[in-house]
């Protein structure tokens, strides 16, 4: 026993020691820097901050299955290539901007199949603060001291809290809009 003993540890030793790592240390006078998406690096070395788009690329989203008025829909939300705001941002130098795309909800009636499809400028009338404002998104079963609202749209400031609610509903055949306060005390 003893035997193995000392066999497996010659073994190990013997192991360990051809596994030793070698480090390398290479010099360079390029400088590293960490580059997202966003930043490219020029030839002379400096960081090229570019103009971007929030998100990157459009898409469709299916938010789920909502009952307005007896009549089932289908949600999606969109990202267009409409920009719905602009934004200018300070970063080395550079003012860059920030293009977010706009967003629009598709309520697709699925007995029917007919779609209804709303947009920030359905809203323009009882948004305020129209200008600076993006439609953020679209809440199904959103509830509110224990009653269920079916569908929620909200409306935010870009990279801020400052946001509108509104209460959507589907009564004779049309959406209808209402805001929320949804101000809390504390």
């Amino acid at each position: 026993m003893n035997n193995r003993c000392l066999g497996f540890l010659i073994v190990m030793v013997l192991f360990l020691s051809g596994c030793e790592k070698k480090k390398e240390t290479i010099e360079s006078e390029v400088p590293v820097t960490a580059v997202s998406d966003t930043v490219t690096v020029a030839a002379d070395g400096n960081i090229d901050q570019q103009d971007r788009y929030e998100p990157q690329q459009k898409s469709i989203d299916d938010e789920g299955t909502v009952f307005l008025d007896d009549v089932t829909f289908k949600v999606l939300s969109e990202f267009t290539d409409n920009v719905s705001f602009e934004q200018k941002v300070e970063g080395s130098g550079r003012n860059v901007k920030l293009f977010y795309r706009e967003k629009v909800i598709h309520l697709i009636n699925t007995k029917l199949q007919d779609t209804i499809t709303f947009r920030k400028e359905d809203f323009k009338d009882k948004l305020p603060d129209y200008d600076n404002m993006i439609l953020q998104s679209v809440l199904i079963d959103f509830e509110i001291i224990n009653k269920p609202i079916p569908l929620v749209v909200t409306f935010c400031m870009p990279d801020s809290d400052y946001c509108y609610f509104f209460d959507v509903r589907f009564t004779n055949g049309a959406l209808q809009y209402e805001m929320i306060n949804l101000e809390i005390d504390g």
